[in-house]
């Protein structure tokens, strides 16, 4: 599994019944940093930059470039302007045991996976499309206050 499946995992559980429209912000639609999907339901709008490693490392930094599954320097000033902006945004760190949703610019904070673990902060793709039709459980997001 890669990015581009873990994202088709969360896809296939968005339920028609919650009327979410989905756009892809890839390929020719796209800006360099644009988060990679935009999703709208009513009274809600959601932008959300997947990331995908098959396992979890030790620590998980977002903002290490040296990193694989890392924002690039565009990627994380859209997400922090976002921010600052009010808009509902979010980086998915996906992987073969779970994924983590960071918000409110929780991506620009290094996290030791054990304390995501213990939490219970590691959710499944059926969380992640819940967040992003615009569910806010606070077990299932990793917030910077």
């Amino acid at each position: 599994m890669g990015e581009r499946s873990f994202i088709d995992s969360v896809h296939r559980q968005i339920n028609p019944e919650w009327k979410l429209h989905k756009q892809s912000m890839t390929g020719v639609m796209g800006a360099n940093g644009t988060p990679d999907y935009y999703y709208e339901s009513f009274n809600n709008a959601t932008w959300i930059e997947y990331k995908f490693v098959k396992t979890l490392p030790k620590i998980i930094d977002l903002t290490d470039r040296k990193k694989q599954y890392s924002l690039s320097a565009l990627q994380n000033r859209w997400l922090d302007r976002a921010h600052r902006n009010g808009t509902r945004a979010a980086a998915v760190l996906g992987s073969l045991e779970g994924a983590i949703i960071f918000v409110t610019g929780s991506w620009n904070y290094a996290i030791e996976t054990a304390w995501v673990k213990e939490r219970g902060c590691l959710i499944t793709a059926s969380d992640v499309a819940e967040f992003a039709r615009g569910a806010n459980n606070n077990r299932i997001i990793i917030q910077h206050k």
